[in-house]
């Protein structure tokens, strides 16, 4: 675990393997123990979800509060429908299958398909890559389009020329990829209950799995979650109530009026957090919250409402640069500061 590089080198192996790897993977992670346990843990949501799944929701019933958290987090990544900035694994996946299933892939759809894995690690690209194409030894020539540096993201071009030999042989792909779908379907109701109940027990005890728990919930999206996940914006621990915020930003329109309710009659503190909320949606009608934010009578949450047009993403880029103009020329002083020359 302390072979940072050896570390890299050999997460990046495991991805292009692909599902192949899991027996040795699950074999290690029954003997391991402490760190090495944990590393093992980590690998987990790069592996079919009918092999990772049932592992991790062993771990939520472990002694260890780090054990736990692992088991929440591989929960989320793996069943993650965050369609922001870096979509979430069902949400690629299930991008990809429209891109196989079309009968003439659609250039716009094609460049953003493209563009979504070009935010995701290289592991995590690869290993969905793998997952579904499930590469013998003389196919893995599909990873020549790596990246130079393996702790690093696929560059948008060679996506797509990953994306090209996929549609060559999408024949066989499209039976491991809806496999794969419906086995991770399998698990969302389970996954999404679990996390709801867990985080009502946690409330106010551990705040670090009380943030992780949120992460998680946030990373499934669950509309009917925004509810519960709302009130920890007004928890003492910073990291929970930015996991909170950050987690109604990613379940959507859902979270905003709870987000309103917030801007509309909490603290500076509170709705300040709740502008937050908008670096992390997807969903236009989210954005409300940060022009709410910008005309708000008090400068905290004026000055966060402008920091936060920075940090709009994906599908927000044209907005983004059209408010720091607008900025630019009337905003206050700290709008200058920031966006002005």
């Amino acid at each position: 675990p302390a072979d940072f590089d050896g570390f890299i080198q050999i997460r990046a192996a495991l991805s292009e393997i692909g599902s192949s790897a899991s027996p040795a993977i699950l074999k290690e992670l029954k003997k391991s123990k402490g760190e090495r346990r944990a590393w093992f843990l980590a690998q987990l949501p790069y592996l079919g979800a009918s092999d990772a799944l049932p592992e991790l929701f062993r771990c939520l019933k472990d002694k260890d509060a780090k054990i736990r958290a692992a088991g929440f987090s591989g929960i989320g990544k793996i069943l993650s429908r965050d369609k922001g900035y870096e979509p979430g694994r069902m949400t690629a996946l299930e991008s990809l299958k429209v891109y196989l299933s079309s009968a003439s892939p659609a250039p716009d759809f094609e460049n953003e398909l493209a563009r979504g894995m070009s935010t995701k690690t290289y592991f995590e690209s690869a290993a969905i890559f793998s997952l579904v194409s499930r590469p013998d030894v003389a196919e893995r020539f599909l990873f020549q389009f790596a990246p130079q540096e393996l702790s690093g993201s696929y560059e948008q071009d060679e996506v797509k020329k990953v994306l090209k030999v996929l549609w060559d042989k999408k024949g066989k792909i499209l039976g491991n990829l809806d496999r794969e779908l419906d086995e991770s379907r399998a698990f969302e109701s389970e996954a999404g209950e679990t996390l709801a109940a867990a985080l009502a027990a946690e409330s106010g005890g551990n705040k670090g799995m009380t943030a992780v728990i949120l992460g998680a919930m946030g990373n499934l999206g669950r509309p009917q979650d925004a509810g519960s996940i709302a009130p920890h914006i007004y928890d003492s621990s910073a990291s929970v109530k930015e996991a909170a915020s950050a987690a109604l930003g990613r379940i959507g329109e859902t979270s905003f009026p709870y987000l309103e309710k917030v801007l509309r009659s909490g603290a500076p503190e509170y709705r300040a957090q709740a502008v937050c909320a908008v670096a992390r949606t997807w969903d236009p009608s989210v954005f409300r919250v940060l022009e709410i934010g910008l005309s708000d009578a008090d400068p905290l949450v004026r000055g966060t409402a402008v920091g936060m047009v920075s940090a709009l993403r994906f599908p927000y880029d044209d907005v983004r640069e059209k408010l720091k103009d607008i900025l630019k020329r009337e905003g206050g002083l700290s709008a200058r500061y920031l966006y002005g020359k």
